[in-house]
């Protein structure tokens, strides 16, 4: 993209041109005409003088029969004073007489002198003058009587020769008056640079530094008129800019610190990784930044019965972070008191409902209940299905239920279903958020169940630490790390 000062410079470089073409045109077509109009003027006035003289010597003849080219002889030597070439002869070219010798009388010179008898009949002029345009020279032709004869004719030419240094001249002044004008133009836009193109491109020149990140850069105007008050208020704009920033700068670490030491606490209320008598655990948790929106827990229920949660809050940040501290205290509360997971999931709803729903939040919860005899009791609030496989099938069973997700109304709590399924010494149930499905590559294509279950039915055959490293390992391969846009939680539990 062109600057300002280029789309100037161009716009004026041409008015400029322009501006000179139309000046050197007006002056040397004006000044060509008027050398041309005085050469004529002045061949004009010289034929005015020779027709006077001519008149002078006809009055002083005396004309005698048969004597009449003897007074042609006469009268063309005497007129050659005033003209060097001088020519007589009648339109008959009885009589002609030349003064040089490189004068002819031709066709031509004849039908210009039949015109000259013509104008002086019927107009009354008394000169005809030819004007030569190749050759440069204005002939004359000026009828006159000698006694009995009343056809002869005067003939002279001038030449127009000097015109050509006179022409030289002119070029000679159109060049310098070209290059006084150019000179102005330079001067002028030279000026013009410095007063309008120069200040926008320090204005431009500093917003750059500044938006490059160099806070500091200030614009010296030191004027008086609209570009100096633009100049301070640059500089003052500027200023706050860099306080504001630096004050964010400011903020923003102690937001940074304080966001990883919630990251920490919120650690502390995730569930060690540890073996039970009922099952294996492999947990994958990796949030998006430092707080996370995902929550797990494995609590015992007594009786060698396990309860399990993954859920997962709208949203990212701390305030997504709060509630799954909120998730946790409510968990623990009920899921002891309550074997089925319909009824802790009830209980959640209507706890948390109106709390999370004020804040414009909500979220998903898949809670199940292993009990000591293989039984796994589930209940899906709108979250993920869950997946159970079992060594030698070549089936996915995926786990669901009835349920809403949290937050949608504490009144819905009929809206929740707990099923039932025996599972067996093996078997493995897995648990996700949607942060593993919803995973892009760089050509924005979804991981997907499709790909997951791919994954499982593969590794199914490891233990489930293995098996969740090589799960993991097929997605974060697919994936584009630069894409994340959600927490990512993975849970198995591999029956005993």
């Amino acid at each position: 993209m062109r600057s300002i000062s280029a789309k100037v410079s161009i716009l004026y470089i041409f008015l400029t041109i322009l501006n000179i073409s139309v000046f050197t045109l007006l002056i040397f077509e004006n000044q060509f005409e008027l050398i041309t109009q005085i050469k004529k003027l002045e061949s004009k006035e010289d034929a005015l003088t020779v027709y006077s003289q001519l008149n002078n010597y006809l009055e002083d003849m005396s004309v005698t029969s048969g004597n009449y080219q003897e007074l042609i002889v006469e009268l063309a030597d005497s007129m050659s004073r005033f003209h060097d070439k001088v020519m007589i002869f009648s339109d008959d070219r009885k009589y002609q007489y030349s003064t040089t010798s490189d004068f002819a009388l031709s066709e031509d010179m004849l039908g210009q002198a039949q015109l000259a008898f013509s104008n002086k009949s019927f107009t009354g002029q008394v000169i005809h003058s030819h004007m030569d345009e190749n050759s440069r020279s204005n002939h004359f032709f000026i009828p006159f009587s000698l006694g009995e004869m009343d056809n002869l004719i005067f003939y002279f030419q001038i030449d127009f020769s000097d015109i050509d240094d006179q022409i030289q001249v002119l070029y000679r002044m159109v060049f310098i008056i070209t290059i006084m004008v150019a000179s102005f133009h330079i001067g002028f836009g030279l000026i013009l640079h410095r007063l309008l193109i120069r200040p926008i491109q320090i204005l431009s020149e500093k917003s750059n530094e500044i938006s490059k990140g160099n806070l500091s850069a200030r614009v010296n105007l030191k004027r008086k008129d609209e570009f100096g008050s633009l100049s301070e208020a640059f500089n003052s704009m500027a200023k706050s800019v860099q306080d504001t920033i630096i004050q964010l700068d400011k903020a923003n670490k102690i937001m940074k610190l304080e966001l990883k030491m919630a990251g920490q606490v919120q650690k502390s209320i995730y569930p060690r990784i540890r073996d039970t008598k009922r099952f294996k655990l492999a947990i994958h948790h990796r949030p998006l930044i430092e707080v996370s929106g995902d929550y797990h827990d494995i609590i015992p229920l007594g009786h060698d019965a396990y309860g399990c949660l993954i859920a997962d809050v709208s949203g990212h940040g701390v305030a997504a972070a709060l509630i799954t501290m909120l998730i946790k205290d409510s968990f623990i509360k009920v899921a002891r008191a309550h074997s089925d997971s319909r009824e802790v999931m009830q209980y959640i709803n209507k706890e948390l409902g109106n709390l999370i729903t004020e804040y414009d939040r909500y979220f998903t919860a898949f809670y199940l209940v292993v009990d000591d005899k293989k039984n796994v009791t589930f209940t899906n609030a709108g979250h993920h299905k869950a997946y159970l496989t079992r060594l030698g099938a070549s089936q996915i069973w995926a786990l669901d239920s009835g349920g809403v997700i949290v937050g949608m109304s504490p009144d819905m709590g009929e809206a929740f279903e707990s099923k039932r399924i025996q599972a067996k010494s093996g078997d493995k149930l897995i648990l996700i958020t949607d942060g593993i499905i919803e995973g892009l590559n760089s050509k924005q294509e979804l991981y997907g169940h499709e790909r997951l279950l791919k994954a499982i039915k593969k590794y199914n055959k490891l233990d489930c630490e293995r098996m969740l490293l090589k799960v993991m390992e097929d997605y974060n391969t697919f994936i584009d790390p630069k894409l994340r846009r959600d927490d990512e939680t993975m849970i198995i539990l591999q029956v005993k």
